[in-house]
């Protein structure tokens, strides 16, 4: 039974969803109080496919898997704090994106399949060790770039020194090449170990 749906529906929906909900609650017990008094079904014998699933379970066990494929981020918003000698300074609301290589005829042998260039794409790789039918550990790699879109006007403070003098940034600062262009493109992995 869910009464978290009650909380995004209107009152008249809520009264007659509530009531519902009861209802089925009242025919739960119900058939709870008739389930305790009828016998226990005779077991089944388990099939050819149940069997054939067990059979691949078990010799999938003390065996290596490997995966690697590619990856699009979407990312919302952010606030990015620079800070360091001669630069101290926040902008807000920044709007990034992914920077992932088109994939097209050409680039599926030269870039995307090419383990050459196999951290030119955005790339996820797993590899992973069955121990038993639930258990295996798995280590991680997803590949990610984020490059802050040029040309947007976004919330700024703090101030940063170049050969010009000190500049205090006011509340708005349009992100050019004049200014900065920021990508993070060769170190955003995250790195992860699954047990």
């Amino acid at each position: 039974m869910n009464f978290g749906e009650i909380m995004y529906l209107n009152n008249g929906s809520a009264k007659v969803t509530l009531v519902l909900s009861v209802a089925m609650l009242v025919g739960s017990l119900n058939t709870a109080a008739q389930m305790q008094n009828a016998t226990a079904p005779e077991p089944v014998a388990p099939t050819k496919v149940s069997l054939l699933m067990e059979s691949q379970l078990n010799s999938a066990i003390n065996k290596w898997s490997f995966a690697w494929g590619w990856n699009r981020e979407v990312y919302s918003k952010s606030d990015i704090h620079f800070s360091g000698t001669n630069h101290d300074f926040t902008l807000s609301d920044v709007k990034a994106k992914d920077k992932q290589k088109e994939l097209t005829l050409g680039t599926l042998f030269t870039t995307f399949l090419n383990p050459g260039n196999l951290t030119i794409p955005q790339t996820n790789m797993r590899i992973a060790y069955q121990l038993s039918k639930d258990t295996a550990v798995a280590f991680n790699l997803d590949h990610m770039k984020y490059v802050v879109s040029d040309g947007q006007t976004v919330r700024s403070s703090g101030s940063y020194t170049n050969s010009s003098g000190t500049t205090t940034l006011g509340a708005t600062k349009t992100l050019n090449a004049d200014f900065m262009h920021y990508e993070h493109t060769d170190g955003l992995n995250i790195i992860s170990l699954e047990y």
